[in-house]
């Protein structure tokens, strides 16, 4: 099963309904029912710009390298509430020691933002 944040593909739902294209943008959960690794072929994004809304957006890190959240993140700086991964949280109430401190190639991300914006990642990420 593969999820993002509004469809999912499975193949038990009728065709009409299922998650049809894996989009840059976004990130996604994928459910196995046991360990493999997944190829994902096509041409990396150009444009690391990426449109979130208000409330939760499960996004894609696009970076190519590990890197600090707040540098990641720079460009809504002030415009997000929290940040998850599948197992840490950034969120300023939260003591620094056990925040989520980086951003990972090939790992999803939710961000609650408190308003809309556009995530413009910073150039030496991207390129």
């Amino acid at each position: 099963e593969v999820k993002d944040n509004v469809k999912v593909w499975n193949l038990k739902l009728p065709p009409a309904v299922r998650l049809k294209t894996i989009d840059y943008e976004k990130g996604y959960w994928i459910n196995m029912n046991r360990s493999a690794n997944l190829t994902v072929y096509g041409i990396y994004p150009s444009n690391c710009s990426i449109n979130l809304n208000s409330g939760w957006n499960l996004i894609s890190y696009l970076g190519k390298n590990e890197q600090n959240l707040t540098d990641a993140l720079s460009s809504i700086s002030g415009k997000y509430i929290e940040v998850k991964d599948n197992v840490k949280v950034w969120n300023l109430k939260l003591p620094p020691a056990v925040r989520l401190k980086t951003m990972k190639p090939y790992k999803g991300y939710w961000i609650n933002m408190n308003q809309s914006a556009v995530l413009n990642y910073p150039d030496n990420i991207c390129n």
